[in-house]
């Protein structure tokens, strides 16, 4: 695996039980290595021209950036959002154990 290989996508839930649903099944799915969640943040955007704050969840991803495509489409499928917050950031260095760790589970 080239160090770039490994990637974490966030993505932000309406609520913890979409977020729990989706990330359960993107993980037995194989599309990402490791999924964490974390509640209750703010978010401040706007939408259809409207100034919105909302309550939302994170999620942290482990994959490895050729499954995203593969990850993105489903996550759009899993989402209730119209157009869901999807973004992928590389891993410029990790652990030798978890790069193979994230190998071996995906």
């Amino acid at each position: 695996m080239r160090p770039n290989d490994l990637i974490v996508v966030y993505v932000t839930w309406p609520t913890k039980k979409q977020a729990d649903k989706a990330l359960q099944i993107l993980v037995k799915e194989k599309l990402v290595a490791c999924a964490q969640i974390i509640q209750h943040i703010s978010s401040y955007y706007f939408w259809n021209n409207a100034f919105v704050k909302d309550t939302e969840c994170f999620s942290l991803l482990k994959t490895r950036h050729g499954l995203f495509k593969k990850l993105e489409k489903r996550i759009q499928k899993l989402h209730s959002y119209e157009v869901p917050e999807i973004i992928a950031l590389p891993v410029i260095e990790s652990s030798r154990q978890y790069k193979n760790w994230v190998r071996s589970v995906l």
